[in-house]
């Protein structure tokens, strides 16, 4: 009855509404359960049910409403599983925002998920310490699914007109970064610095993020430390740029030697993006 009932009620919401958009949240989704009228094998199929029927409804919505996107939340990232993921697109990553932990928590989840589903929100968190700048924590959440949950009110012109540049960019490299391959470079759990590079599948374009989360005396020696990248062709020449001085360089020099890239301090952060040059890929052809 309830499971027909919420069916029900949600298939007449979206009917009978331009949604376009529902985030699927249940933070406590049993509460003092008990079922004392049931044999007691049966009491603890109690949960089993109850996670069969929630499928059940999500299929039959979906299959209702194809184009209204679902997201799946459960304190956090409580329900980041595949299980979930058959019918909804995109997963809540956690609610945790500040960027120095979101380092590290979308380093972990995208050892299993993709970063079309991972969702990474730009929001008003409290930092303690030093305050990262916007332009940082944009590209923090650039890294996966990028949203913005600040209340844009109290933004003055030029953080208006950093995420709007910032936010075009984004658009620009989306499909590189939700349907290449991704490889995880440092650690953010143990290091100063890491890096997520993205590829596409034919290998011509490549994104690569880098971010320093505290000062290092190398940096402060040599100004940069160099990257070795991952996935690129080998025979290939690739055009460098974005926030680096534009260069043309060899996929095997990249593969090996790496890309020297300067940072400086606490919370800064490149956005590199490679391309393979036109002379190189005409002689593909």
């Amino acid at each position: 009855d309830v499971k027909d009932f919420t069916i029900e009620w949600l298939d007449k919401l979206l009917r009978e509404n331009k949604i376009k958009f529902i985030k699927w949240d249940m933070n406590r989704y049993i509460a003092e359960a008990g079922w004392p009228d049931a044999d007691p094998a049966m009491q603890r199929e109690l949960r089993i049910r109850y996670i069969d029927n929630l499928y059940y409804i999500l299929k039959t919505i979906r299959e209702k409403h194809p184009t209204v996107v679902f997201e799946t939340c459960s304190g956090g990232g409580g329900r980041s599983n595949y299980g979930m993921l058959q019918y909804t697109d995109q997963i809540w990553t956690s609610d945790n925002t500040n960027v120095g932990d979101r380092l590290q928590i979308q380093y972990g989840f995208s050892h299993a998920f993709p970063a079309k589903v991972m969702v990474n929100w730009v929001t008003d968190e409290a930092w303690y310490g030093e305050n990262p700048s916007l332009r940082f924590r944009l590209l923090v959440s650039m890294a996966g699914n990028l949203g913005i949950g600040s209340n844009l009110h109290l933004w003055n012109d030029k953080d208006k007109a950093i995420a709007r540049e910032m936010i075009a960019l984004y658009k620009e490299i989306r499909p590189i970064i939700q349907f290449g391959d991704v490889y995880r470079i440092g650690d953010p759990l143990s290091e100063d610095r890491c890096a997520f590079q993205y590829v596409s599948r034919d290998r011509s374009h490549s994104v690569l993020f880098v971010y320093q989360t505290q000062p290092s005396i190398r940096d402060a020696v040599s100004g940069s430390r160099c990257i070795v990248l991952h996935g690129l062709d080998l025979d290939a020449e690739y055009q460098v740029f974005g926030d680096i001085e534009t260069e043309i360089a060899r996929g095997k020099t990249l593969l090996s030697g790496g890309l020297s890239v300067p940072l400086q301090g606490s919370w800064d952060g490149k956005l590199i993006r490679l391309e393979k040059t036109t002379a190189d890929q005409e002689e593909k052809q």
